[in-house]
């Protein structure tokens, strides 16, 4: 194992970009929309319900006890949550924040790559380039 020691930059520019996103608007409305689905029994007993719901779908699944009667439970509950207004926005506003850090994640890689980062993500995505042309190529001669 390696032990790796962060330099007080890197943990301060980690520290920066965390404060940045936590004050960001995709999280925000993140906090707000959590905080709106917590405060309301019946959409977040909904959601325990569910999930009870679907973790015993996949026990019964894997012991070939599955009835048709525990899909249509499952169901009902899917659908009402559907209906839910608060889970909707709750679960708009995480794949707000998971899209959002996709894009910081991509953004801050590419804004600290260095010569030798750039060199060596070029060189694969030209041998991953050329393998997909030669793979598309064969195929082509064989089907075509």
């Amino acid at each position: 194992m390696t032990n790796t020691t962060l330099t007080p930059r890197l943990i301060e520019a980690v520290e920066a970009l965390a404060g940045n996103l936590l004050a960001s608007a995709p999280f925000a409305a993140f906090d707000q929309a959590y905080a709106r689905f917590e405060a309301d029994p019946q959409a977040s007993g909904l959601m325990r319900s569910l999930n009870q719901a679907q973790a015993n779908l996949r026990v019964r699944q894997g012991n070939g006890g599955l009835s048709q009667a525990d899909i249509s439970h499952f169901r009902t509950l899917q659908a009402e949550a559907q209906a839910n207004r608060l889970i909707m926005d709750y679960i708009e506003a995480q794949n707000n924040v998971v899209t959002s850090l996709r894009a910081v994640s991509y953004t801050h890689l590419r804004a600290h790559e260095t010569v030798l980062d750039l060199v060596c993500r070029l060189l694969l995505e030209k041998k991953t380039s050329k393998k997909k042309n030669t793979i598309t190529n064969r195929y082509r001669q064989e089907h075509i």
